[in-house]
């Protein structure tokens, strides 16, 4: 008999675990069938359930490669996997440091024999008068037939487990045994036995918008979690959230409700973005069909409770309605991959604002003042006086220094903005820019006087010198954002979501929250405040 080494024989292994969930995705039979919870510990927290046998006897998968897999598990334990019934895989709980118990339960509809290079590969052994092939390593798979059509795998410390178990009053051996199994897969997570450790994860969560916030209160009213899923079948699947009772049953609909309607509200937000308010015909009918199918969407997914029961059911007929929908759904990930380049793209432009700003400092000592001054009045901003640092200098030698922005010599050369001045995230036919100086009394830029490094006391790593604001503005018009001490976030943040852009004094780019706290805000707008920022 060929020997095969232990690293050899671990693909062998997982290639007879595969082997249960590889037609996972065609109909089963319709008849339900209860799940045998024999062997499933107590410490298990979450399951898969799926039936291989059904599985590959559709005729949609008459091409499986039935024949490797027989053989393979031939070969290796001398079984075969072709005639495994139902196999169960669970986990437990997951802590930091520490590897999850996790196992497989393997019913088969024949009597089986070990066999195979398996046996020359691990070692017998006994638990309690139960003989098993224990592995050399312990945090690979040992093996118990432990009757001729039960197989067990699992790490030999929670082998030994499932040998013992034939009773038990986990959690999650509750929810197994009193289920009814006819999707293609079933899993199902116990929710009690990792509360605490899922409100740990919620509590490091980041900051959600606040329409979104409920979300992070579901674990509070959750007692189970149950997905279903037909692929190929022509049934639906289902998500089915159980609560605690039918009072967190009703609050688990209240925010699943809420979420869907923010998120139909944000796709809708991101499409228009998007198009941008000059749209041409395609792209206005293109809006109105995104609000068609946001709304579709919406009325597939809406939740239905039933006691404590919150469902969700997804239509996976093969239908064009169905297929529209399955696109529909893909255009939010379109939309963020062109937001995240718009991002860099915005970061990019800052940093070289950033580093026009230390080139002038370097020339003048100082950054450049909001704009020159005529008798107290502003005439050009900051945007023009920086134009020579950007590689502009030919289009700022056309400017008359003299005069205002808006004065009929000037006002000429609006139309040539620099594509630094330009932020993608607008459709810019009116030549904005939202690149602002943060300005007012007590900030970088506080009006006619020029502010240099060394009045920074704060250190420029903790100062905000430009921001992108909400509100645009033409981009030689020495108008800026106006910092207020009482509202430190006002006219920021709504622009784009979830925050804003900001460059500090040392040139570097940042995103900031809005859930900032306004201490920290008014620390950053302050170039000498003394505060001490973490």
């Amino acid at each position: 008999m060929t020997r095969l080494t232990q690293r050899q024989l671990l693909p062998l292994i997982v290639c007879l675990i595969l082997s249960t969930v590889a037609g996972a995705g065609p109909a089963l039979a319709q008849e339900k069938g209860n799940v045998d919870v024999a062997h499933i510990p107590d410490i298990a927290v979450a399951a898969v359930v799926i039936h291989p046998k059904k599985l590959l006897a559709e005729p949609s998968l008459e091409l499986m490669p039935v024949e490797v897999i027989q053989a393979g598990g031939e070969q290796a334990f001398g079984i075969n996997p072709l005639e495994i019934e139902q196999g169960i895989g669970f986990i437990g709980p997951v802590f930091p440091g520490a590897a999850p118990e996790w196992g497989f339960v393997l019913h088969f509809s024949k009597p089986q024999e070990l066999g195979g290079v398996i046996l020359d590969m691990m070692q017998p052994a006994d638990h309690k008068g139960t003989e098993f092939l224990s592995s050399p390593n312990r945090m690979e798979p040992s093996v118990c037939l432990v009757n001729k059509t039960t197989l067990l795998l699992a790490p030999e410390a929670t082998l030994r487990t499932m040998i013992d178990i034939k009773q038990g009053k986990g959690p999650l051996r509750t929810l197994l045994s009193s289920a009814k199994v006819d999707a293609d897969v079933t899993a199902i997570v116990a929710i009690e036995p990792i509360r605490q450790l899922l409100n740990q994860v919620v509590a490091m969560a980041p900051p959600l918008p606040p329409q979104a916030e409920p979300l992070l209160t579901i674990p509070e009213h959750l007692d189970s979690l149950r997905i279903d899923l037909n692929l190929l079948s022509g049934r639906p699947s289902s998500v089915t959230l159980s609560g605690k009772d039918a009072a967190s049953a009703e609050q688990l609909e209240t925010i699943l409700v809420s979420a869907m309607t923010f998120a139909k509200q944000m796709f809708l937000a991101e499409t228009e973005r998007g198009i941008g308010p000059d749209a041409d015909l395609v792209q206005q009918a293109q809006l109105k069909y995104a609000k068609r199918l946001a709304d579709a969407i919406e009325a597939k997914l809406k939740p239905t409770r039933k006691g404590n029961d919150v469902r969700i059911t997804i239509d996976a007929t093969p239908s064009m309605a169905t297929t529209s929908v399955l696109v529909g759904l893909l255009l939010p990930a379109v939309q963020q991959a062109r937001e995240a380049a718009r991002r860099t793209h915005t970061r990019n432009n800052l940093k070289q604002i950033g580093l026009a700003m230390h080139n002038y400092h370097d020339v003048y000592r100082s950054f450049p003042a909001q704009a020159n001054y005529d008798k107290k009045k502003p005439l050009l901003s900051w945007r023009v006086h920086v134009l020579p640092y950007i590689d502009q200098g030919a289009l700022y030698d056309q400017f008359n220094l003299e005069e205002p922005w808006d004065s009929p010599h000037n006002k000429k050369l609006i139309d040539q903005m620099p594509p630094i001045y330009q932020n993608p995230n607008l459709a810019n036919k009116d030549f904005k820019t939202n690149y602002l100086a943060v300005s007012g009394k007590n900030t970088v830029f506080p009006g006619e006087d020029a502010t240099g490094i060394k009045d920074i006391i704060d250190g420029t790593s903790n100062t905000i010198m430009v921001v992108e604001a909400d509100e645009p503005v033409i981009w030689t018009k020495p108008d800026d954002w106006d910092y207020k001490e009482k509202k430190p976030a006002q006219g920021l943040g709504t622009f784009r979501r979830g925050g804003f852009f900001s460059l500090f004094s040392d040139g570097s780019v940042r995103f900031i929250s809005v859930n900032v706290d306004p201490d920290i805000l008014r620390a950053w707008f302050t170039p000498a405040g003394g505060e001490i920022v973490n």
